[in-house]
């Protein structure tokens, strides 16, 4: 975003698009408003006390309210990605927990299976041996 574009008057509207974070499971489409500059020096804050003469404070503030909205919006974003990487992570080490104990079940029966053979040949030759 050009700081010199975002300060000027003569600009339609600007929106931001982030996933807003709602827990590690869930992130949802967010859409914010920028107000331009000429929009916040229009505001009425008569409700407020400033020390600094108002129209500078204002100026300061719409150069404020736009890059904390940015900020805040690369940080929800931020947050909603971490949360899904995490979520993918935990499914994909399941998996895997799953696969290994799939794999062991298989190996022991089959390990099992061998041995067993070599016993009944031994005690058939075993046999044998004895007649």
């Amino acid at each position: 975003i050009n700081a010199e574009y975002m300060g000027t008057t003569e600009r339609k509207k600007i929106y931001i698009f982030y996933n807003t974070f709602v827990n590690v499971l869930t992130s949802r489409p967010t859409i914010n408003y920028i107000p331009s500059r000429k929009e916040i020096l229009e505001k009425d804050l008569d409700d407020y006390e400033f020390e600094e003469p108002s129209s500078e404070t204002r100026k300061h503030l719409s150069e404020f309210f736009v890059a904390t909205s940015v900020f805040h919006a690369c940080v929800e974003n931020a947050c909603s990605e971490i949360g899904a990487r995490m979520t993918s992570m935990e499914t994909a080490s399941n998996n895997a927990k799953d696969i290994v104990s799939d794999l062991t079940i298989e190996y022991n029966s089959r390990r099992q299976a061998a041995i067993n053979k070599e016993l009944s040949e031994l005690v058939g030759g075993s046999e044998t041996a004895r007649n």
